[in-house]
């Protein structure tokens, strides 16, 4: 089978640790359209490949396809995930050095994205396809190679050899004493860093925000404008978002 995409794929750490920029899909279709192709082309011409991302073909962009089938590859433009649930592990190996990592990964992945026409769409993927949308955004984040150098086990071919028994307690281990300590070092090394400790505290405020735990009012002089604040926006879109997604339903008849 030929692979003429094959000698394009970057899987070296200073192609893949820097975080690829959101696209404006309207403004930039042509490219979009190409850079999907390209994707899912390079899936195609590598029978043994489900998932790859855009920065591995040199575009910095947030772009990935992941094959379902040989006759359904699927795209997504500037996918954001916004529910994770559960945890698992997985063996996956580290791009372009054939080194295996074991690394906990979520049972089930809730998404937003934006489709190639720049329609947006939102997606829930149970284990294992759930492991792989996650493993796409850290490519897109640039932050795949640290998180297996930080926290995930190196596996060589005695875990293949070894019993199943065997392999269930190293799992153990891995959830129990292994992860466990590795964020806790992580934590103790932010703690000495200024910059980490403020980039933490300023995430921390934005996700209350996010999740409507912290309430952002504008004001004019003494008075306070309660109609535009962050939750009475964040209700509003919600309630936009869900008629215009029932509108969908309804046109195209789906239940």
């Amino acid at each position: 089978m030929s692979k003429k995409y094959v000698l394009a794929i970057k899987n070296d750490a200073a192609s893949l640790s820097e975080r690829c920029d959101e696209i404006n899909v309207i403004e930039n279709l042509d490219l979009v359209k190409r850079i999907v192709t390209e994707l899912k082309d390079t899936i195609k011409d590598n029978e043994d490949m489900i998932a790859l991302a855009a920065p591995q073909l040199g575009y910095k962009y947030r772009i990935f396809c992941i094959r379902f089938s040989d006759d359904d590859i699927q795209a997504y433009v500037n996918p954001m995930i916004t529910k994770i649930e559960g945890k698992c592990l997985m063996i996956e190996t580290m791009p372009g050095l054939g080194k295996d990592y074991m690394v906990q990964r979520s049972q089930r992945v809730m998404a937003g994205y934006q489709k190639t026409t720049g329609n947006y769409n939102e997606v829930s993927f149970k284990h294992p396809i759930a492991a792989v949308f996650e493993k796409m955004i850290d490519i897109l984040d640039g932050t795949l190679f640290f998180k297996y150098e930080s926290m995930g086990l190196p596996i060589d071919n005695d875990y293949y050899k070894a019993k199943q028994s065997e392999k269930d307690e190293l799992h153990k281990w891995y959830f129990d004493e292994f992860l466990p300590t590795r964020l806790k070092a992580l934590e103790e090394t932010a703690e000495k860093d200024e910059d980490i400790k403020k980039l933490q505290t300023q995430i921390k405020y934005f996700q209350s925000v996010i999740d409507g735990e912290t309430e952002i009012v504008p004001a004019y002089g003494e008075k306070l404008d309660l109609e535009h604040s962050s939750r009475k926006i964040a209700q509003e879109e919600e309630e936009l978002r869900k008629k215009y997604l029932d509108s969908l339903k309804d046109k195209y008849g789906v239940k």
